[in-house]
C-alpha cells in the first residue's frame, strides 16, 4: 500500500494519479483537522498557462464546466474603488503622480533598470521573477518605486495577496504576479467551485480509501529506510506498513511527522463568504486600503448552476504562524464585525438581502522569504527523512513563488511521479 498524509488537493491529486496508474492508495489525516483542507480554495482562479490543472480537467472530463472571463482587480481607496487593470485606469489612480505612474507601468511592463542612470551606462533588462529570489522585497521596491506607490499599491497587494508585508518577502512572489496580469486578465472559474474538483477526485481514488480517521501520528523508519506509520482512531494506536508515504500537508507538519525542519514560515487565511443578489462591485479582486477587518475582496469566487443570479462575495484576511488567527474567534462574531465593515464600506450593502454567510480557513500556505529556493522540501526525502518518503506539499518547487491552485495540482502530479519512478519496475502494478 502506498499512503499519501493530508487530504488536502495536491495529496488527492497524488493518490488520484497512482489509483490511475493502479496501485493500492490511502489517503490519511495528519491531524484532527487537517492543516490544508482540500475544500478551502473559494478564491482561486484558473491562468490560462495553469497546465497541471488544465490536464487534469480534461481527465476528469470537466472541460465543460470550465468558463473563462476578465479578472479585472480595483483598490478600495478612501471610499472609492479605483480600477486599476490597463494604463489608463493605473494613471488615474488619485494618489499616483505621473513619476510615480511611469515608474509603476515600467514595473508592470517587466522591465527594470541595469547600471547608473546618473552616468548614461543604465539600459532596460527583462524581469524573471526567479532571478529575484534572493533580492528583498523591501529594497527592490525602494529602488523602483516610491513610498507613495508603496502605500497605495503595493502594501494592500501584499497584506491581501500574501498575507506579509515588504520586509518578509522576497521580491519574486510579487514580481510573478505582475507578470501573469501582464500576459493577460483572463481567468477560469470552474463551475460549481473547488470542491465539485475534491468530489470528483476522491470518487476517483474511492470514498472508502480517503479516511478521515484514523489520523497518522508517527512514521516509522528503520535503517534509512520507511516501514509504516502509526494511526490513532478514538485513542487506540494501530500501525500500517506502507511501500512508499507521500506527505502532502504543509512545512509545520511536516515537521511535526518527521522532525524534518525547513525553516520556512506560513500565514493562514479566513474567508467569510457570503452570497448576494445584488453584486458590491465589477472587479474580480478588491484591495482594501482602507481600515478594514479583512485586506481582500474576491467575486465572483464560483459559478453555481443552481443559482444562476446570485453573486458571491469573500472576504479574506491572513495570519501569520505566530499569530493569532482571526477564525480563533467565534465565527458568528467574526461574520458580525466583517459584515458590518463591508456594509460601512459599500452603504448600499444590505445584510437583509443575504442568502448565506459561510466563515472557513484556507490552505496554509508558505511565506516567500528572501532565499526560499533553498529551503523548498524537495520531492524526494531519501537523504532528509527515509528511503520511501516523498512530499507533494505547499512547501514544494511546483508552489514557488506563490500557492496557487495550479501549484498544488503540480505538486500532486510531481509526487506521484516520484513514487512511480521508485517503485517500478520493482513493483509494476498489474
Amino acid at each position: 500500500m502506498i499512503g499519501v498524509v493530508g487530504d488536502s488537493l495536491s495529496g488527492l491529486v497524488c493518490a488520484y494519479r497512482l489509483a490511475r496508474a493502479g496501485y493500492d492508495v490511502s489517503v490519511f489525516a495528519e491531524s484532527t483537522v487537517d492543516a490544508m483542507p482540500a475544500h478551502a480554495w473559494p478564491t482561486a482562479r484558473l491562468h490560462p498557462s495553469d497546465s497541471s490543472t488544465r490536464s487534469l480537467l480534461a481527465d476528469l472530463g470537466f472541460e465543460h464546466r470550465l468558463a473563462w472571463d476578465e479578472a479585472r482587480i480595483g483598490f478600495y481607496d478612501d471610499g472609492t474603488i479605483h480600477p486599476f487593470n490597463t494604463r489608463t485606469e493605473r494613471a488615474a489612480h488619485p494618489r499616483l503622480s505621473l513619476r510615480e505612474t511611469v515608474r509603476l507601468e515600467a514595473l508592470f511592463a517587466g522591465i527594470a533598470r541595469d547600471g547608473d542612470a546618473r552616468l548614461g551606462i543604465s539600459r532596460s533588462i527583462p524581469i524573471h521573477p526567479e532571478d529575484y529570489d534572493d533580492v528583498p522585497l523591501k529594497s527592490h521596491l525602494e529602488s523602483s518605486s516610491t513610498e507613495q506607490t508603496a502605500a497605495a499599491i503595493w502594501t494592500p497587494v501584499l497584506e491581501g495577496r500574501f498575507g506579509a508585508g515588504a520586509d518578509a518577502l522576497s521580491a519574486a512572489p510579487l514580481l510573478e504576479w505582475v507578470r501573469r496580469r501582464r500576459e493577460t486578465r483572463r481567468r477560469g472559474v470552474l463551475e460549481g467551485g473547488g470542491q465539485s474538483l475534491v468530489d470528483a477526485l476522491v470518487a476517483e481514488i474511492g470514498t472508502e480509501k480517503v479516511r478521515a480517521r484514523p489520523r497518522v501520528t508517527d512514521v516509522v523508519t528503520e535503517a534509512g529506510s520507511l516501514q509504516s506509520v502509526r494511526l490513532e482512531r478514538n485513542g487506540e494506536l494501530t500501525t500500517q506498513p506502507l511501500e512508499a508515504l507521500v506527505i502532502a500537508t504543509g512545512p509545520e507538519s511536516i515537521g511535526r511527522l518527521t522532525e524534518y525542519d525547513a525553516g520556512i514560515e506560513t500565514v493562514t487565511p479566513t474567508f467569510v463568504t457570503i452570497s448576494t443578489t445584488r453584486a458590491l462591485t465589477g472587479c474580480h479582486e478588491v484591495f482594501v486600503a482602507d481600515s478594514a477587518p479583512f485586506d481582500r475582496i474576491v467575486t465572483p469566487t464560483t459559478i453555481d448552476s443552481r443559482a444562476d443570479d446570485r453573486t458571491v462575495h469573500t472576504m479574506v484576511r491572513y495570519a501569520r504562524s505566530n499569530e493569532s488567527s482571526a477564525e480563533s474567534a467565534p465565527p458568528a462574531d467574526l461574520e458580525r464585525r466583517w459584515l458590518a465593515a463591508l456594509g460601512e464600506l459599500f452603504p448600499p450593502f444590505d445584510r437583509g438581502g443575504l442568502e448565506s454567510v459561510e466563515t472557513t480557513t484556507g490552505t496554509t500556505k508558505p511565506i516567500t522569504s528572501r532565499g526560499y529556493l533553498e529551503r523548498v522540501v524537495p520531492y524526494d526525502l531519501e537523504t532528509a527523512v527515509a528511503d520511501g518518503v516523498f512530499y507533494a506539499g505547499t512547501a514544494s518547487r511546483a508552489t514557488y513563488p506563490e500557492l496557487r491552485l495550479e501549484g498544488a495540482v503540480a505538486a500532486g502530479d510531481a509526487g506521484a511521479e516520484r513514487v512511480m519512478a521508485a517503485l517500478e519496475p520493482a513493483e509494476r502494478p498489474s
